[in-house]
């Protein structure tokens, strides 16, 4: 169950015709965060199609049309309730209801498209502000929803991920079983292949927190390291300077041995010049009388 049922950021643009349906009774839904995109330049276009067409995802995104280089989402449900921008048909696996938060981003998978209205928005031309304002929104999306910050689809490029027997196509078990960031042209029933490939964007700015959180790990095992590499380094100063203490008291002591043995030396050396004068003088045991 979602945390909230709306985003404190978004404004509330629910569409006429449109009414709210809860997703399908599961013990432990795989929660899954599905990136359309509108092939369309504005938010206004986007609108329009969704009242002419009567579908309409829980949020879309797209620039801000009234500050510049800024990025708006405009919420369409609740999170509690099902979106109904993927072909769903009775007697299948209902991809609208098996828990999937879906997004359309303003802008082209369609790159032709893109040439004509306006190159930037072409996923592959999206700016840096464009990517991170946009990110910003489906990472607060997944935190509400509790949508792990994991991808393990495959992204191909429109047109080639276009059709229902598309290579990157999920099966209906792999779509209901799959937990975290694919597209709409990985679900099944569905011919669509936008949002084309965003791989870069997913990895640059989606998986950020996990990526973050082993980078915050590994950081704190490096300082940890660089810590204890510190101490090893004091410790071996210490030994150091405890080995030369040694070995000047041992010099030191070594010195004095020497001394002893030289002024041992000496005073034999001494011992026996008197010992020679005392028996020259005769005055050895033995001697005349």
């Amino acid at each position: 169950m979602p945390k909230v049922l709306w985003l404190p950021g978004a404004e509330r643009d629910p569409i006429p015709g449109l009414s709210t349906a809860p997703f399908e009774n599961e013990a432990n839904p795989a929660w899954k965060l599905l990136i359309h995109t509108t092939e369309g330049p504005t938010y206004a276009a986007a609108r329009s199609s969704y009242v002419r067409n009567q579908f309409a995802p829980q949020v879309t995104v797209g620039p801000n049309p009234a500050k510049a280089k800024t990025v708006k989402a405009w919420q369409h449900y609740p999170l509690n309730s099902r979106a109904t921008t993927l072909a769903d048909k009775p007697g299948g696996i209902r991809p609208n209801r098996d828990h999937v938060i879906q997004v359309e981003i303003v802008g082209f998978a369609d790159l032709e498209q893109a040439a004509r209205h306006g190159r930037w928005l072409g996923v592959d031309q999206w700016p840096e502000w464009y990517k991170a304002g946009v990110a910003k929104i489906l990472r607060e999306l997944m935190d509400a929803c509790g949508i792990p910050r994991r991808c393990t689809v495959r992204w191909v490029r429109y047109p080639q991920s276009y059709g229902t027997n598309a290579s990157q196509r999920l099966s209906t078990k792999a779509f209901d079983d799959y937990a975290g960031i694919l597209g709409h042209q990985h679900a099944p029933e569905n011919s669509h292949g936008d949002p084309g490939d965003i791989s870069a964007f997913v990895r640059d700015y989606l998986l950020g927190e996990e990526d973050d959180d082993v980078a915050a790990k590994a950081d704190d095992i490096l300082k940890k390291l660089t810590e204890l590499d510190t101490k090893l380094a004091a410790a071996r100063r210490a030994l150091g300077e405890r080995h030369n203490l040694r070995r000047r008291e041992y010099e030191a002591l070594l010195f004095n041995v020497q001394q002893n043995e030289d002024h041992l030396k000496e005073v034999r050396k001494k011992l026996a010049e008197l010992e020679a004068k005392v028996n020259a003088l005769g005055c050895v045991k033995g001697g005349p009388e």
